[in-house]
């Protein structure tokens, strides 16, 4: 029996706790896809309705789209240092899209400047 020594000493046997370690990575994995699937269904939805904003929607359906593709073929990739740089492109493909978005709001949705002697 071969002990491995994990996170302050707690003993977990070798292909046990790999066992236990990709149970939650398939868990979390699934739960990801089902987000994924559903924030891309909400946004083509609200695309459809609100048809004058629908390019609102392009930049996180693009995103999760993104997403959905990672997700799906994490498990089949092997090497976890490509992993982990596709999760750091695609963080950072997640934070210039909200920035785009949040630029958009502001730059749009900002109150027009008052002239002088308007109150």
């Amino acid at each position: 029996m071969v002990l491995n020594i994990i996170n302050g000493g707690i003993l977990y046997e070798k292909n046990k706790y790999y066992e236990i370690h990709k149970s939650n990575m398939n868990t979390q994995i699934i739960i990801n896809l089902f987000l994924v699937c559903l924030v891309i269904l909400l946004e083509v939805i609200s695309a459809i309705k609100r048809k004058e904003k629908w390019l609102l929607s392009i930049p996180t359906i693009t995103w999760m789209i993104h997403s959905l593709i990672f997700y799906s073929l994490k498990p089949l990739i092997k090497n976890n240092m490509f992993v982990n740089e596709w999760s750091q492109a695609l963080r950072t493909h997640g934070y210039i899209t909200m920035l785009s978005l949040g630029l958009y709001r502001y730059l749009h949705y900002r109150e027009p400047k008052k002239k002088r002697g308007e109150k």
